[in-house]
């Protein structure tokens, strides 16, 4: 794989100057993304999710590679892309072709379970800095930044609902994360305990498999396998639900400064509240306008 395969003679620590570049780069596009994304129309948000997606699959696809190549092009199961941020990257990339509710779920899922998740790996990457090739180590990093940065996104865009009352496709998500974990005990069972002494775990509930993430295996190692695959969804869901609870206290919060303090003469980030109705209006007229470009053709 030549340079790709490249390792470094270090390997980065948590909060050393790698961890904090990355930590001030991610915040710094967060902001961008809150201050000049917020009004995108439909094709625009399509490309950047498909943008955003397929970037992620490019540099999942050379970890692989470069993983097994040091292996002696033997696979490694325990990379093995059926993880909550391997999934992610999935959906991330389906979803700028998804219509209907179930596009709406996706994106209640992507917004909170996946700024939580790669929230998580990114701040305390305990289980990503555990490999001297640079690719890896670089393609952590960006794949968790960009699913925090789709998560920004998707609130500041209002392509998700900040609204207690909707209940319905914060459900869906719910819904969506558990047809994922039923997926991953059915690979897991017909992977069987060889697999799984190869490091297969698919979103980490293997019945075969002791869970050595940090706090998870305080809990995952202590109940019935039952009972834990409950705790495991209904624990990712609350705390999804905190960071949709967050983004709700801030998205508040900015609201209060800019209508109270600044009166939209001082900053770019919200003042004037886009409702959903103006959305649709300027997605009508898109297509409006499409059409008639469309028939000006055919006419000629």
């Amino acid at each position: 794989m030549g340079f790709l395969g490249w390792t470094v003679t270090n390997r980065p620590e948590i909060f050393g100057w790698y961890h904090i570049v990355c930590v001030v780069v991610l915040i710094l596009l967060s902001v961008a993304i809150v201050m000049f994304l917020r009004k995108t129309t439909e094709k625009q948000n399509r490309i950047i999710l498909a943008v955003a997606g397929g970037t992620m699959l490019v540099f999942e696809t050379l970890k692989l590679l470069v993983m097994s190549e040091g292996r002696g092009w033997q696979f490694e199961w325990a990379h093995f892309p059926f993880v909550p941020c391997s999934i992610f990257m999935f959906l991330i990339f389906a979803s700028a072709f998804m219509k209907g509710n179930l596009r709406q779920w996706v994106y209640v899922y992507l917004a909170f379970y996946g700024l939580f998740a790669g929230l998580s790996a990114f701040i305390v990457p305990t289980s990503v800095y555990n490999t001297g090739y640079w690719l890896v180590l670089f393609q952590t990093m960006l794949h968790h930044g960009l699913q925090v940065l789709v998560g920004v996104y998707l609130i500041s865009s209002k392509r998700v609902s900040l609204s207690y009352k909707d209940w319905k496709n914060q459900l869906g998500a719910v819904g969506v994360f558990g047809f994922f974990i039923a997926v991953a005990i059915v690979l897991a069972l017909v992977g069987g305990q060889y697999r799984a002494d190869m490091g297969f775990n698919p979103m980490f509930i293997s019945p075969f498999k002791e869970n050595n993430l940090p706090l998870v295996e305080l809990i995952a190692n202590q109940v019935p396998y039952a009972v834990w695959v409950v705790l495991y969804i209904i624990l990712f869901s609350v705390f999804a639900y905190v960071i949709f609870w967050l983004a709700n206290g801030i998205n508040k919060l900015v609201l209060l400064i800019c209508t109270k303090v600044c009166k939209g003469r001082y900053c770019l980030c919200c003042c004037k509240k886009e409702t959903k109705e103006e959305i649709e209006v300027q997605e009508t007229k898109e297509v409006v306008e499409k059409n008639e470009r469309k028939s000006k053709k055919e006419r000629a």
